[in-house]
């Protein structure tokens, strides 16, 4: 990572830091106690320690992102707060270090604006979500991560089916059916049949 986008980093996890956690966004979850969540893009893990309470220590919140200065982060704000039912895992492009079908849910705030790939994204999250799992989703920025685009992405993937959404997010469960050749294609991924 530059010098720049160390500092840059940075600031974000200050600005994450001083703005607190919106209690609808949280509420919209609709968590669970024991349920195994991936909070996905987690940054410094502005989200984590309100979820870790709501799920309890028999819950599980795999703490995902990209940025190893994030994994840090967290891994600092669950010693600091002694949360022991996260683990902070480093994703390699868009491929997860967790079981499949491990999740309740996935939540990913703030990221989509940010994704290439959109294909490998949503067939990530199709490995890693229960058969009864919910995958919620805001679009992030405006532009590339506008409400249109992440909908038109979600239903062209095959993977997701979107049951409900709101101003806040949209709430998808996942499509139990194969993957076509052409949509493994499109992904990048080599299917042999």
């Amino acid at each position: 990572m530059s010098i720049f986008n160390s500092l840059c980093y940075g600031l974000y996890c200050v600005m994450c830091r001083n703005n607190p956690v919106s209690k609808e966004k949280i509420t919209d979850l609709q968590l669970k106690f024991g349920q195994t969540i991936i909070d996905y893009g987690c940054g410094p893990g502005r989200y984590i320690p309100v979820v870790s309470g709501i799920i309890g220590p028999q819950g599980k919140i795999y703490a995902a992102d990209i940025q190893p200065q994030a994994i840090s982060e967290v891994r600092k704000l669950c010693s600091k707060n002694n949360l022991e039912n996260v683990e902070a895992v480093l994703i390699n492009n868009y491929s997860c270090p967790v079981n499949d079908n491990s999740a309740d849910i996935i939540y990913c705030f703030d990221v989509f604006h940010r994704i290439e790939n959109p294909v490998a994204l949503f067939t990530e999250f199709h490995r890693l979500i229960k058969t009864e799992g919910t995958l919620i989703m805001d679009e992030g920025h405006p532009g590339k991560g506008s409400r249109e685009y992440l909908k038109k992405e979600l239903v062209s993937s095959g993977k997701w089916e979107i049951i409900n959404e709101n101003e806040i997010h949209i709430r998808c469960s996942p499509k139990n059916e194969v993957l076509t050749e052409l949509y493994y294609r499109k992904a990048g991924i080599r299917h042999m049949s």
